[in-house]
Formats: structure tokens, sequence, C-alpha cells
């Protein structure tokens, strides 16, 4: 199941990216719901928030480092029967992924999903941000409750 996930997200990220350059957002700005939520695509030279733009080479060497450091917790999580924890892996994996292919195929991230929460711009990001999003708060969740269960109930 787990690499299924990774699998789809990866897909599901690619083929939103594709749809987005054939569409009329890759030229404008498409409202979907008025004053929040809009279609518009960005060819994403750096990181988040375009943090070290055009440093491809070193983005791309940092994306495999991350991958494999995930394979790593990914595999010491499914040893240990850790599913939580393998899923939320699972999702920032997949979404690695989607932006590393982006990466190496174009030398830029493709971004579309621009947001206005709370009446305030949001960096435009994709399908892949949005897993390795919810992957970190999961994995956080996961850790916090852990913490929590050790003190309340002892080390296991």
């Amino acid at each position: 199941m787990i690499y299924i996930l990774m699998t789809l997200i990866v897909l599901v990220d690619q083929m939103t990216k594709i749809w987005i350059q054939n569409t009329s957002a890759m030229h404008g700005h498409v409202e979907v719901i008025r004053n929040f939520l809009y279609m518009t695509y960005v060819e994403n030279t750096g990181a988040a928030w375009s943090i070290l733009e055009g440093k491809q080479l070193f983005l791309i060497l940092i994306s495999i480092v991350e991958i494999s450091v995930l394979v790593y917790f990914l595999y010491q999580f499914k040893r240990k029967s850790m599913k939580k924890e393998s899923i939320a892996i699972a999702l920032m994996i997949g979404g690695a992924i989607g932006n590393l292919i982006d990466r190496v195929q174009f030398n830029y991230v493709r971004d579309f999903i621009e947001t206005y929460p709370f009446g305030r711009s949001f960096p435009i990001f994709n399908v892949a941000d949005i897993a390795l999003t919810i992957g970190v708060i999961l994995l956080g969740i996961y850790i916090l409750q852990d913490e929590r269960n050790e003190k309340k109930y002892g080390r296991n």
C-alpha cells in the first residue's frame, strides 16, 4: 500500500502539471473560488517560496539526499510496523519525487495552485507540495503523540 500511495502521488502530481500546461491557466490567472483559489501557472526555479532561485543542480542534489534519507526512515518504520509514520513518509517521498522529476526534466518546478487564505497571498504550489506538507505535518503529530504516550505510560 505504501508504494501504491507514493506512485499515486507522483502520477497525480505529474498529470495535473501536464493538464495545467495544456489549459488556459498556463497563460493567465483562472478563478476557481473568487478571492480564494486560482489556477496560475508559474515555473519555479527555486525551492519553497523561491529560495535558492536558479540553483537547480544544488536543489536536485538536495532532493536526492532527502529522498534517500526518507527511504531509509520508511524502511525503519516499516520494519517496526509503524504504519502511520510510514504513510507520512510515503507522502513526503511521493511529493519529493514529483518535484524532482520537474527539476531534472525542465530545470524548474511547475506550480499552479494559488490561494489567498484569510485574504493574504500565499506562494503558488502544486500537488507534490501538498503531499510533502501533509506528510511533514502528520509525521510531526505522530512524533508528538509518541512522546506524550512515552511520558504518560513510560517506555515500552
